[in-house]
């Protein structure tokens, strides 16, 4: 074990130097994003524990458990050297990232983002780990057949990940093409998925979430309204403050059938809010696609925000 430290310091050293940055720009040594999404402790074991049994088809935390069970059977054997630091290193990485996602609630999508890049991690760590497991090579190669039925069972996840993926961020990137093209320049707009439609609009967003901003920041979560993990804080009051021209609502998707749109929980006090009812009116925002022109049912300030173009 004493070449673990050692393989810890590159690690440590980079994250020290992450952390030593966002202070510097920040003023925050973490992510202000994972503090505005934290939650008390046992809502967030309570939503992990759901990710722990929903994923478990996903492939990352199979892997994440087999990685680990190997380094914790193989890691100190007086017979043999075990699993040597490198190996240790990287099953202990990977332990200490589930650990994590657990207690922050999970991540919430296939293939989540959390874990995405500990997946090569602990597939190196494992593969380290099994050869160097001092047991009969029969029981080795069934190591390797679990782990490599666990990293298969994951591909099962993947038509799912795709669908959301064009159903979602291709969807999102469209929206705000068609709104950098049609809206005012220098608009600004208030919605939830901040980011795709934010960078293909280049236009100011009103972050509803908060989480590119840290004006939510040691507001108490809504727990009773909201049950999306890490959507748990929002403000109309704040919102309104920010007297945004258009307000998309639902994550500018509408509903199947109906081609309504459909209020998130964290978005309904901005619906219920009478200078939302006084103010703005709703308007239809048309996008050109392969399969047809679709529509997105914005809200405008009818006091500032003109029509679509």
């Amino acid at each position: 074990m004493s070449a673990f430290w050692p393989a810890l310091a590159l690690p440590a050293a980079a994250a020290a130097l992450v952390c030593a940055w966002r202070w510097a720009a920040f003023g925050h040594w973490l992510p202000a994003s994972g503090t505005l999404k934290a939650l008390p402790l046992a809502d967030e074991l309570q939503y992990g524990a759901q990710y722990l049994f929903r994923s478990l088809g996903e492939g990352g935390l199979v892997i994440w458990l087999v990685a680990g069970g190997f380094v914790l059977a193989t890691r100190a054997r007086p017979e043999g050297e075990g699993t040597g630091p490198v190996a240790t290193f990287l099953g202990a990485t990977c332990v200490l990232a589930l650990a994590f996602v657990l207690t922050v609630g999970g991540d919430w999508m296939v293939y989540g983002r959390l874990m995405v890049p500990f997946l090569p991690v602990a597939l190196m760590g494992a593969c380290l780990a099994l050869t160097r497991w001092h047991v009969p090579h029969p029981v080795r190669l069934a190591g390797g057949a679990v782990l490599a039925v666990a990293t298969c069972w994951g591909f099962a996840a993947r038509p799912q990940a795709v669908f959301e993926n064009r159903f979602f961020e291709h969807w999102w990137l469209d929206v705000g093409s068609a709104l950098k093209d049609k809206a005012a320049p220098g608009s600004k707009v208030a919605l939830s998925p901040v980011g795709a439609i934010g960078w293909s609009s280049e236009l100011p967003i009103v972050d509803i979430l908060g989480l590119t901003h840290g004006a939510f920041l040691g507001m108490p979560p809504d727990l009773e309204g909201v049950g999306v993990k890490g959507h748990h804080r929002h403000s109309a009051d704040w919102v309104f403050g920010e007297r945004p021209d258009y307000v998309i609502l639902g994550n500018g998707i509408l509903q199947p059938g109906t081609g309504q749109v459909s209020v998130n929980p964290w978005e309904a006090d901005i619906v219920q809010d009478t200078r939302f009812q006084a103010a703005y009116v709703q308007d239809r925002l048309g996008i050109q696609r392969p399969g047809g022109d679709v529509s997105v049912l914005p809200y405008l300030r009818l006091s500032a925000a003109p029509r679509f173009r």
